[in-house]
């Protein structure tokens, strides 16, 4: 017997009736609702379902209101999952304040209270792009149990013919059903680039006939025996012959906020080595990973973790500690044990383990791991070998920080891959080398708490002189920093599939955000308050980094060295970038030493505006007197202006030779 999972509708439902009993078991029928809704973030609140009677109906909607299918199969335990688009006819709901997706089904239709929201309309772009997520998170919650291959398509379409030779019922004319079965293909070809052609179980044209004596009624989508008989056929012919998936599954509700798993092992080594997703969390603030040897956990925390995205880790044992501190190297160990901290959703939650185990260090890990070698106790977040430019490849759904070499420097980079179009650059300003150690980030919470990817660079320059604190990503006479950070940005790039760049910092750090941007045609630099000609900045803070960059205090008479000096030059020059420069009107020496300057190559004032060919923008700001840091709000705010801003161009080059009404059943 194999059991089935359905997410669809009566289309795959109804090929499986009591007679099937030996041979086929329904475990799970997930139907009434859209990919883009189901796996939706954020649940459908404030809808009241009086009005649907059927039991049945209501639980429907109500597992699309509350979005618990990717906890669903997290858990399942079937052997098939079969999807069939059939039920993307129906249009979807988006909430009014929070955002949330719900699908417009007939049934949702039925209450006595509609809710409010804005119709999106199946078939549109905007339903393709959202249904198109949803896909994709499917896949996602499939390949952290290793069950993609286990997933099948009923490609039905819609009959355009009933077998007596009558009508359809009006509502079902021949332009809604070309246009339903022009869509239903559309979603089949965006389904092909992702699993192999025998996942698919194709209708006979034949069979493509509307059955008058259909249980529920004539439809374009209630078919005739042989349409069923077909696809259990073609079911059966790829049906799994060796069991379920493997892996293990735990699903926790409720609103505690710490869950405790433990797989029991005798195995001996020094490295831990995991594979883990999460799915379903309401709340999520760390995932701990561990040993536990002689009753006592040593573990490593893992924060900013992304849901729905596998976490392949390898750990030495030497990094694992218990709360005092002190490592278990070396003695055995009776478990592995995951430490969730979070909060459940409405729908539970599950944390599913691909692979647990403990490994000799020197075994070959597989690729696409995060090798950690080190934890920051400032940022409390894993430190990954060091790899050269080249190597860079941060992992996806967890941030850490990587050191990479060039050549005899080392640059340190904190990063964080999320499944986003965006992602942000950014650079520090100065630093208090008596009171901060080296390496410095700046806004590390804004950034590990947005939804985009990131890459924060420290400034390497710095190492060159102890008592350095300002050293705006210069390098070296030989050697511009800005070179390595454009290579890692595309690196970035390529691991994050990111098209909208923004490249931000203030001060010191806005004005590598601008030299970098410009390098980089469609970006957009987010600059607050940058310096933008170095040599009219505090004299002693240029002329210490200039000795310790160039070995002479006016490097700026050198032609060869102004570029990387002088912003105004470079933009004189031409480039192609957007900017945001965000200036703080009572800081009277950036406003007219540095951004004055800078405004007056596009025809701007300081006092605000934006150049005719739209490009730039001077954005005025009142923080009161002197050079101070923006705001966390104003810093997040601007940043996702300049996101909508740099959306609505073409994605960025980065490539390094641009471096140098109907009832469902």
């Amino acid at each position: 017997m194999t059991r089935v999972a359905i997410v669809g509708s009566c289309v795959t439902r109804d090929a499986f009736g009591p007679q099937d009993a030996d041979r086929w078991q329904i475990s799970t029928y997930y139907a009434r609702t859209s990919l883009a809704s189901a796996f939706g973030a954020v649940p459908f609140d404030d809808v009241d379902l009086e009005g649907i009677e059927s039991a049945f109906q209501r639980r429907m909607v109500e597992q699309d209101l509350r979005k618990s299918l990717p906890v669903l199969l997290a858990t399942d335990d079937s052997e098939l999952v079969v999807y069939d688009p059939v039920d993307e006819r129906f249009d979807l709901l988006e909430h009014p304040t929070s955002g949330a997706l719900c699908t417009w089904s007939a049934e949702l239709s039925r209450v006595t209270t509609p809710p409010a929201g804005r119709r999106i309309r199946s078939g549109s772009d905007e339903f393709f792009r959202l249904w198109e997520a949803g896909w994709e998170r499917l896949l996602r919650v499939l390949d952290a149990r290793g069950r993609r291959a286990d997933l099948r398509v009923n490609a039905a379409r819609w009959a355009s013919e009933v077998d007596d030779g009558g009508p359809l019922p009006a509502i079902y004319s021949d332009e809604r059903i070309a246009a339903a079965n022009a869509f239903l293909a559309r979603l089949y070809a965006r389904m092909r680039q992702d699993l192999s052609e025998h996942q698919f179980v194709e209708p006979r044209s034949r069979d493509l006939v509307a059955a008058r004596e259909h249980r529920w009624g004539a439809s374009p989508f209630h078919l005739v025996p042989s349409f069923y008989d077909h696809f259990r056929a073609g079911l059966a012919q790829v049906a799994p012959s060796d069991g379920p998936a493997h892996g293990h599954q735990w699903a926790f509700d409720g609103p505690g906020d710490r869950h405790v798993v433990d797989i029991p092992t005798t195995a001996h080594g020094d490295q831990l080595e995991i594979e883990v997703c999460l799915v379903g969390w309401a709340s999520l603030r760390y995932v701990a990973v561990g040993t536990v040897s002689r009753g006592v956990y040593h573990r490593m925390m893992f924060s900013a973790v992304e849901q729905d995205e596998v976490l392949r880790l390898a750990v030495p044992r030497e990094l694992l500690t218990d709360v005092r501190g002190q490592t278990a190297e070396g003695a055995p160990v009776e478990a592995i044990r995951f430490y969730v901290s979070g909060v459940p959703g409405l729908a539970g939650a599950a944390l599913v383990v691909g692979a647990a185990r403990v490994a000799r260090a020197d075994r070959h890990a597989d690729g696409g791991m995060l090798h950690v070698a080190g934890w920051h106790p400032r940022y409390q977040l894993p430190i990954a070998e060091p790899t050269p430019v080249e190597g860079f490849a941060p992992a996806r759904g967890v941030v850490a920080l990587y050191p990479v070499d060039d050549g005899e420097v080392r640059v340190w980079t904190m990063a964080g891959v999320r499944r986003s179009s965006r992602l942000a650059v950014g650079f520090h300003g100065a630093v208090d080398r008596a009171s901060t150690e080296y390496p410095y980030f700046e806004r590390v919470t804004s950034q590990k708490e947005a939804a985009w990817s990131f890459l924060l660079v420290s400034d390497a320059t710095l190492v060159r002189d102890p008592d350095l604190g300002l050293g705006w990503f210069l390098g070296s006479a030989d050697d511009d920093l800005l070179d390595v950070v454009h290579a890692l940005t595309s690196r970035m790039r390529d691991a994050s599939s990111a098209s909208a760049l923004a490249v931000t910092g203030g001060s010191g750090g806005g004005f590598a955000a601008l030299q970098l941007a410009a390098r980089i045609p469609q970006s957009i630099a987010v600059a607050f308050a940058p310096q933008t000609i170095l040599w009219r900045y505090n004299r002693a803070a240029w002329e210490r980094a200039a000795r310790t960059v160039f070995g002479c205090d006016e490097p700026q008479s050198d032609p060869r060295v102004r570029e990387r000096v002088d912003v105004t030059r470079r933009y004189e020059l031409g480039t192609s970038n957007l900017v945001d420069l965000v200036i703080n009107q009572g800081d009277t020496h950036h406003v007219q030493e540095h951004c004055q300057p800078f405004a007056a190559v596009f025809g701007l004032s300081t006092t605000g505006g934006t150049s005719a060919d739209g490009r730039v923008r001077v954005v005025p700001v009142d923080l009161g007197e002197g050079h101070v840091p923006v705001s966390r709000d104003l810093f997040e705010t601007s940043l996702v202006s300049a996101f909508d801003r740099v959306e609505q161009r073409e994605a960025p080059d980065l490539s390094p030779a641009a471096a140098p009404g109907e009832t469902a059943r």
